[in-house]
């Protein structure tokens, strides 16, 4: 590349006597290809990772029990259904005030009421609303099980509801049956 100087103005001149605004204009060109191609890069990058994120955002599936699979095979089964509650559940005896009991119970009761309300079609009755755990005792059959397995934002197990009595020798003595040592 060369510059001319005549008096006072300098103007450069490339190759072949290309003048300046035209190399430029080249230049520009060639660089808003590259640009473009970079642009669209980090675009498809983007939208990579914004799809790798809704994945990772889908909730797990539910754990089911083996119990309760048996069970449903037979025709229904009484379950215990663990609630998944958005920051979890504390003691309510460990929550800061009243407030903030009644703001986990309101979040239990809407976790509870989800559950019933996309169960609505399928055959299932409700045994038992807890006002302050999250758990719901229902009777569900196959297509209420069908429903519970997808609603892993909500429900994290479904377990079997059986009566399980305490051991011989263990329990406290409130536990033992009267008469008892």
């Amino acid at each position: 590349m060369s510059l001319e100087e005549s008096g006072r103005q300098i103007q450069p001149t490339g190759e072949a006597g290309a003048s300046w605004p035209r190399r430029c204009a080249t230049h520009c060109n060639r660089d808003a290809g590259w640009a473009t191609a970079l642009v669209q890069g980090l675009l498809s990058v983007g939208l990579l990772l914004a799809a790798a994120g809704a994945w990772c955002a889908t909730p797990p599936s539910p754990v089911i029990d083996e119990g309760v699979r048996a069970a449903v095979r037979q025709g229904s089964a009484r379950v215990i259904v663990e609630l998944r509650i958005p920051g979890g559940v504390k003691p309510e005896g460990d929550l800061a005030s009243p407030a903030a009991v009644a703001a986990q119970r309101r979040a239990i009761s809407d976790a509870q009421a989800s559950v019933v309300a996309r169960l609505a079609g399928t055959r299932f009755s409700q045994l038992r609303q807890y006002r302050s755990v999250p758990f719901l005792a229902l009777e569900v059959g196959p297509d209420a099980l069908t429903a519970l397995e997808r609603m892993g934002d909500v429900v994290s197990r479904v377990l079997e509801d059986r009566m399980v009595l305490p051991r011989a020798g263990t329990g406290t003595p409130s536990e033992r049956p009267l008469g008892a040592p």
